[in-house]
């Protein structure tokens, strides 16, 4: 704070320039949050302050002193150039990027009153500006379940890789994963299509599309995963169900490992139901029901056969 008094003293001009730059500053922090920063008469003002901003020259300091003064002015304009960064951010990108990390969900309310969830290590973006017309957002990554208000003026469209998936009012989930995108109706009606192709697909509920990623092949099957939120609920329902799919499920919903490197286990059908259960609790009900045995070793939960 002493070297900013020392500064500001120097001149007239030095508080000048300090008082539009907390002007500015106040601008982003108060205004910033709320999406109401005035961006443009930002930037005018701080345009005209670099064009109106004399050089002042320092000739009577020793070098130390000259050094301080030096890196003080440096500093001022540091802290200017950020701004005028932020504010270029502003004026140029209405992107809204809303990311999960691991173990992490995040429920979203869309500005049309649309619901996201977003399962962990996912990625959506959308325009706000664009949004209200348009109403398009893109699943960069990752898994999510839309629940969505139908408009049909406006229709909510999903873009994930190539594929264009319309709402014509529903709830779907859509999981891309590395060999394929798989896009489940829960309720209603939705229109598939690759972004280059005028003629759709429609899917009903309980029916699903896998989109093959290397075949580039779209097929429907009847929507036989009891399963498509679980990992939003944590609830499971498992009707002779092959043990390795068993595995899968669990593991994607509760973001764990569980070996099951004896293969003569994977196909072992289960038929169990969990409703929020602990990851113990499941394990337990699962190797009593095929009885096997379970356990944890070193963070990795394991299934394998009971010894003899």
């Amino acid at each position: 704070m002493e070297e900013l008094e020392a500064w500001l003293a120097l001149s007239a001009e030095n508080v000048k320039l300090y008082n539009e730059i907390v002007a500015i500053n106040h601008d982003l922090d108060s205004l910033a949050h709320q999406n109401l920063l005035n961006t443009d008469e930002s930037w005018v003002r701080f345009k005209k302050l670099s064009e109106d901003r004399k050089v002042v020259t320092l000739t009577k300091h020793n070098n130390r002193s000259r050094i301080f003064w030096i890196s003080s002015i440096a500093a001022t304009l540091v802290v200017a150039l950020s701004i005028v960064l932020v504010m270029w951010r502003s004026r140029n990108n209405d992107i809204t990027i809303l990311q999960t990390k691991a173990n992490q969900h995040l429920k979203i309310i869309l500005p049309d009153g649309s619901k996201v969830q977003l399962n962990s290590n996912s990625e959506v973006c959308y325009s706000r500006k664009a949004f209200s017309l348009s109403r398009e957002l893109k699943l960069v990554k990752g898994e999510a379940l839309f629940e969505v208000i139908h408009n049909e003026k406006y229709p909510f469209v999903v873009y994930s890789g190539v594929l264009k998936i319309k709402d014509i009012g529903t709830i779907f989930n859509i999981r891309n994963g590395k060999s394929a995108t798989i896009v489940s109706v829960i309720s209603g009606v939705v229109a598939l299509s690759e972004k280059t192709d005028k003629d759709s697909i429609k899917l009903m509920a309980n029916q699903e599309a896998i989109y093959n990623v290397f075949s580039k092949n779209i097929q429907v099957v009847p929507q036989k995963d009891l399963n498509t939120t679980s990992w939003l609920d944590k609830k499971f329902r498992f009707i002779k169900c092959p043990l390795k799919k068993v595995v899968e499920q669990l593991q994607n919903a509760y973001e764990v490992r569980i070996d099951l490197s004896d293969k003569d286990l994977e196909n072992k059908e289960l038929t169990a139901s969990f409703n929020n259960e602990s990851m113990e609790d499941a394990l337990k009900v699962i190797s009593g029901s095929l009885n096997i045995d379970f356990g944890n070793k070193n963070g990795i939960y394991y299934l394998k056969s009971k010894k003899i």
